[in-house]
Parts: C-alpha cells; sequence; structure tokens
C-alpha cells in the first residue's frame, strides 16, 4: 500500500510541479504550490518511514506492552467475576 501511495504521490508532484508559476514572485499561487508540494514530500516521507520499518524496535515494543495490558485487564476481570461469585 506504502507502494502505491508513494507512487501516486509522485505522480502528482511531476505533475504539478512544472505548473507552479515560481517565476512570478510570491503569489497565492506561488504560496499554495509550494505548502502542497511541502506535504506531498511530507507524505512521500512518511511513507518511505513506514516501508522502510525505521523504528521497528520501537513497534515491537509497543506491541509487547500492549499484550500486557491486555493481560492485565484480564486479569482484573477474572478477578472481578470471581469476586462476584
Amino acid at each position: 500500500m506504502s507502494v502505491i501511495s508513494i507512487a501516486a504521490v509522485m505522480i502528482m508532484l511531476f505533475i504539478a510541479l512544472p505548473t507552479i508559476p515560481f517565476r512570478e514572485g510570491w503569489s497565492m499561487a506561488v504560496v499554495f504550490g509550494s505548502v502542497w508540494s511541502l506535504f506531498a514530500l511530507l507524505i512521500v516521507g512518511a511513507h518511505l518511514y513506514r516501508l522502510l520499518r525505521v523504528d521497528e524496535e520501537k513497534e515491537n515494543r509497543m506491541r509487547q506492552v500492549r499484550a500486557e495490558r491486555y493481560r492485565q485487564v484480564e486479569r482484573r476481570i477474572v478477578r472481578m467475576s470471581e469476586r462476584m461469585k
């Protein structure tokens, strides 16, 4: 999915960048085109970050923490149900 998103954003950038009138100075079209291009590049960067699995270790640790919290909640529920009997 990330590869498709990167490709789509890159195609949009290749189409849009030549149409932005950078030589006209700071018009609204240039400001909008520049901001839009910056957001498009941020999207590409975010997808590359995800695709290259930069924080895989952190992600695994977060999974472990979530699993432990789930177990704790499950234990509390079991204890509460035993007390209610």
